[in-house]
C-alpha cells in the first residue's frame, strides 16, 4: 500500500478539511473494468466533471447523475471523516478493504484529507482512482492503482495537451515502483478514428504504463447482444492489426452482470 505522503513535501499534520460532493458510496461490489475486473471493491462517486478535454461532457457518459450540476441537490456534502466512517462501517461488515474513487472526475477535488484518514486506519486500504486524465493533483502519488481513461473522438473534443501533461506528472511519481498505472480506453469499433486514437496511445505508452485495456463502447441503451457484438468487432480488429502493440481487450463486466443498474 502506498503512503499518501509519497513524493510530497508535507508535514505530518492533517491537511485542511473541505467538504466533498458525494453522489454515492456503494459496495462492496465487483469492479467491472481494467486490471481490477472481478475484484471486490467499494466505490465513492464524487460530483462534477470537467468534461472530455474540458470543453464539454462526454457524449455517451453513463454517469450523468454525477456530472451534470443540475443533479447537485441530490448529492451530499460530506467531510473526509464522514466518508471514511462510511467506508470503515462497510468494511467491518464485509471485510472489504478496497476502495475506488470515481466520478465525475475525482481529480477536481482535494482528497488529501481523506487519504490521510485512511492511512491512519488500523488496517491498510487498497486505494484506486478512475479518471479521464485531464487534471493532475499530487495526492495521486498516494494511490495504489490509477486507471486513466482518455476519451476517444466519439466522446467529443479531447485535449491532447492536457492528457500528456497529466501523464507526464503522474509518471514522475518518485515512488512509482509501488504504484500501478493503467490506460483504459473505450472504443467504438465502428469508428476508425476511435480505433486509431486507441492504437496511437497504445503505441505511445506501451512499456511505460503497467497495462493497456481496450473495451467496446456501451451506454445506457446497450443490450447484452450489442455488447457482445461490439466487443467481438473490437477483438477481431486488434487480433488482425500488426500495428497494435500488446493490449488487453475486455468489456464492462458490471454491464454484463447488472446492465445499467446503479449502486452495483
Amino acid at each position: 500500500m502506498i503512503n499518501w505522503l509519497a513524493g510530497q513535501e508535507h508535514t505530518l499534520e492533517p491537511p485542511p478539511v473541505r467538504e466533498l460532493p458525494v453522489v454515492e458510496i456503494f459496495g462492496p461490489t465487483l469492479q467491472g473494468e481494467g486490471s481490477l475486473v472481478g475484484q471486490r471493491t467499494m466505490f465513492v462517486r464524487f460530483g462534477y466533471c470537467d468534461g472530455a478535454g474540458r470543453s464539454g461532457w462526454c457524449r455517451w457518459c453513463d454517469s450523468m447523475e454525477a456530472v451534470n450540476p443540475v443533479n447537485k441537490d441530490k448529492w451530499v456534502s460530506m467531510t473526509p471523516q464522514a466518508i471514511a466512517n462510511a467506508l470503515v462501517a462497510k468494511s467491518l461488515k464485509t471485510g472489504c478493504r478496497d476502495v475506488t474513487f470515481t466520478g465525475g472526475n475525482p481529480l477536481l477535488h482535494e482528497l488529501d484529507p481523506l487519504l490521510y484518514i485512511l492511512s491512519k486506519d488500523k488496517e491498510p486500504w487498497m486505494k484506486n482512482v478512475e479518471t479521464q486524465g485531464t487534471i493532475f493533483k499530487p495526492w495521486l502519488y498516494g494511490i495504489d492503482i490509477v486507471h486513466v481513461s482518455p476519451k476517444p473522438p466519439s466522446a467529443g473534443t479531447w485535449s491532447q495537451k492536457a492528457f500528456i501533461d497529466f501523464m507526464d506528472k503522474l509518471l514522475a511519481n518518485p515512488f512509482r515502483e509501488g504504484q500501478e498505472i493503467n490506460l483504459k480506453i473505450v472504443v467504438n469499433p465502428e469508428r476508425d478514428d476511435d480505433y486509431t486514437f486507441a492504437r496511437t496511445l497504445a503505441n505511445q505508452y506501451s512499456g511505460i504504463v503497467n497495462d493497456i485495456y481496450l473495451s467496446a463502447l456501451s451506454d445506457t441503451e446497450t443490450t447484452l447482444w450489442r455488447l457482445s457484438t461490439t466487443t467481438r468487432q473490437l477483438a477481431e480488429k486488434v487480433i488482425a492489426d500488426p500495428e497494435m502493440p500488446d493490449v488487453k481487450v475486455g468489456f464492462q463486466f458490471h454491464k454484463f452482470l447488472w446492465g445499467d443498474v446503479k449502486g452495483v
